[in-house]
C-alpha cells in the first residue's frame, strides 16, 4: 500500500482512432515540453490467434472448397472485417509527478 507506483494518467481507447492517434501525439509533446518524464506502453494484439507468423499471414487464412485459393477469413465475414486489432497506448508518470502531469494533459 505504501510502495511508490507509477501512475497512469492517459490512454487511448483499446481501438484509436486516426484522431485518437493525433491526440496521443499532442499528448506526449506536452508532457515532453513540461519536462515531465513518461513511459509509454504499447498494448498491440489481434482479437484472434494469426496463423503460422513465418509466412507473414495477420489473419486466419480460409481455403476455398469452390476455388481452391485461400483468402482472409475478412473476405467472407463482415464482422472479422469490421473489428479492429487492439493497439492501446497508456502514458505512465512517477507519483511525484502525477498532479503536474494531469495539468499539462487537460
Amino acid at each position: 500500500m505504501n510502495r511508490q507506483h507509477i501512475r497512469e494518467v492517459y490512454s487511448t481507447p483499446k481501438v484509436p482512432s486516426q484522431e485518437d492517434e493525433i491526440e496521443l501525439q499532442a499528448k506526449k509533446r506536452s508532457l515532453e515540453n513540461a519536462g515531465i518524464t513518461f513511459y509509454e506502453d504499447k498494448s498491440e494484439k489481434l482479437w484472434y490467434n494469426l496463423n503460422d507468423n513465418q509466412n507473414g499471414d495477420k489473419e486466419i487464412m480460409i481455403v476455398s472448397r469452390k476455388e481452391g485459393s485461400a483468402r482472409p477469413l475478412s473476405y467472407y465475414s463482415n464482422i472479422v472485417k469490421n473489428t479492429g486489432d487492439v493497439k492501446q497506448t497508456k502514458i505512465y508518470v512517477k507519483q511525484e509527478d502525477r498532479s503536474k502531469a494531469e495539468e499539462f494533459l487537460r
